[in-house]
């Protein structure tokens, strides 16, 4: 009705069952079975596409690709979130997280190369660089989570003792207060004992 393709139709209906209905939790956990099985058939499909010798011929081309898109998106995304007054440490780990590029670029990719806005050869190339982006995104995002709950764990002494320590006072202080205050207690309870009580009834 308003000239989507069926890609962007599907993406954008996607996007607006997440954020507006009210199933999407159940409905999502319905498809999920289906998720390896597109999975096998989008990256057997990439397969199919390229040709090993082309890799090998233009690694180094494809190589410069990535690097370009990796920088590219890097400074941009750390100088906008920098922008709004986000750490630069932060910017730049958000970054670098986010510097990589998908299937949805392989989707303008395709469809670029359908309407004959790119070579066959720029579009090969394309691909490839998105192929190492898939192969390697599973590594490096677990290195960036693993950096960054190392970043979290990290955490600064206080009065030139360490915070395990700290936590092993409290939890030493917080016993002896328990303790203390059942002595009270027991205190109190033999001050009305039963033959406390059978005296006090007497006076």
């Amino acid at each position: 009705m308003i000239g989507l393709s069926l890609e962007c139709g599907a993406f954008l209906a996607g996007l607006a069952f997440v954020h507006v209905s009210s199933n999407a939790k159940a409905a999502f956990m319905s498809i999920r079975v289906m998720e390896n099985l597109f999975g096998s058939m989008f990256f057997a499909c990439v397969g199919m596409i390229l040709h090993p010798m082309f890799l090998i011929r233009n690694a180094g081309e494809i190589l410069s690709m990535v690097l370009m898109i990796v920088g590219i998106k890097t400074m941009s995304m750390t100088v906008v979130m920098t922008f709004f007054r986000i750490s630069p440490r932060k910017a730049l780990m958000a970054a670098v997280g986010l510097c990589q590029i998908g299937e949805l670029a392989l989707i303008f990719m395709i469809k670029a190369h359908a309407s004959q806005l790119v070579s066959r050869r720029t579009y090969l190339l394309f691909v490839g660089a998105i192929s190492v982006f898939l192969a390697c995104s599973s590594v490096f995002n677990r290195r960036v989570v693993l950096a960054r709950q190392k970043s979290i764990y990290r955490l600064p002494l206080t009065q030139d003792k360490p915070i395990e320590q700290h936590r092993i006072a409290d939890v030493k202080s917080q016993q002896h207060e328990g303790s203390s205050a059942f002595l009270d207690s027991e205190k109190g309870k033999d001050s009305f004992s039963p033959s406390r009580r059978h005296q006090v009834s007497k006076n």
